[in-house]
């Protein structure tokens, strides 16, 4: 059973919420109620292997790494549309989908190795 308990304090004053390096497998739900506070996320190096749906509740994001999980899609990020950088390195993606571009359009920056 994976441990969430570095969840339970939320997002920092700036927005910020720090989720690396726990090894998870699937994300908490109690992540998407931060929708309108969490601003900067960073799941890096988990081992999560798709984002589910309720990844769209979290419409603050500008800022998101998902670098080193074991993501084979990553569909649901088109939902955050005032996503300015992404960090998708060292997955397991065949391909970026196409509405990422036209549905993010403030990002400017974004890490896409596959």
């Amino acid at each position: 059973m994976e441990d969430y308990h570095e969840i339970e304090h939320g997002p920092d004053m700036k927005g910020c919420l720090n989720l690396a390096f726990h090894q998870w497998h699937k994300l908490p739900t109690a992540l998407f109620s931060f929708g309108m506070s969490l601003k900067i996320l960073d799941l890096s190096h988990n081992r999560v292997p798709n984002l589910p749906s309720d990844f769209g509740n979290l419409v603050a994001i500008r800022e998101l790494n998902l670098s080193y999980n074991k993501l084979v899609q990553i569909d649901a990020v088109s939902m955050l549309n005032r996503l300015q950088r992404l960090n998708v390195s060292h997955n397991l993606l065949s391909s970026i989908p196409k509405d990422i571009f036209s549905h993010c359009t403030m990002l400017v920056r974004g890490i896409l190795n596959m």
